[in-house]
Formats: structure tokens, sequence, C-alpha cells
């Protein structure tokens, strides 16, 4: 059975989007941007999401190109060792290839979004929380 709270990450040296999820009913959205000074993130603001939504599990997107290592996915999955670690909550990891990508299309179709002037990095970490998701499903099927 799915966790009904999530909350996805699309890490970044210098962003770090945030999205939450809902198992039960296959539903996320995107929910602020979260600055990181060389890929170290602010832990307080981190935190304070984690308070107020309380997930059951997190995912965290990480970069992979050919299987070769990647210098933002090796930080990513540190980031998601230490999520798990601070926080005691279970992390996975997902390939977030062309996340961003399909964001930049996302935002440029959707005019409710431009307006609302969402982050590209919280709609890229909604990708790849809904990526999850459908995944996790198909498994469950």
């Amino acid at each position: 059975m799915l966790p009904e709270r999530i909350l996805g990450f699309d890490f970044g040296i210098k962003r770090i989007g945030v999205a939450v999820g809902n198992g039960i009913t296959q539903s996320t959205q995107s929910l602020t941007t979260l600055t990181a000074k060389q890929g170290k993130p602010d832990w307080k603001q981190l935190e304070s999401i984690i308070r107020e939504w309380h997930p059951e599990k997190m995912i965290v997107g990480v970069p992979q190109f050919d299987d070769n290592a990647h210098p933002t996915g090796q930080l990513a999955l540190r980031f998601a060792r230490q999520l798990e670690g601070r926080y005691g909550i279970p992390v996975e990891t997902i390939d977030e290839y062309l996340s961003s990508v399909e964001a930049v299309s996302r935002m440029k179709t959707d005019p409710a979004k431009i307006s609302q002037k969402m982050s590209l990095d919280a709609e890229a970490a909604q990708i790849i929380l809904q990526t999850w998701l459908a995944e996790q499903m198909r498994q469950e099927l």
C-alpha cells in the first residue's frame, strides 16, 4: 500500500524544488523552492516543511547519465541519505532524467502557473513525484 503523504525533491546545487503528494489519491502539487548553498540545503526550512506535512516517505530525484557518476547526482544521493538520517523517514531515489525539461514545457503551456510565478524547481519536484507514483502503481498491478 502506498503512503498517504509523500514529499518529493528536485535537488540542485543552488535550489531544491519541493512537492507534496498523496499515494491514495495519486495527487501531487508543487510546494516551494528552497535555496541551497553549494549543494547544502537550509535544514531549518526543510524541517519546517517536514513538520508541516508529516510525510511517510520522501522521494529525491537523482540525475543519471549513461550510468556515469554525475557530480550533482552524487550530491543528490548524499542529500537523500542526510534526509533519511536526520528525520528517520524512508527516502527513495528516482532518476529525474528530463524532469526540468518537462517542467519548462508545462510552465510554457499553463498560463496559470506563469501567473502564479510557480517555480520551475518546484514543478520539476512535482514531476519527479508523479513519476514515482506512476511507477509504484505499475508495480502493484
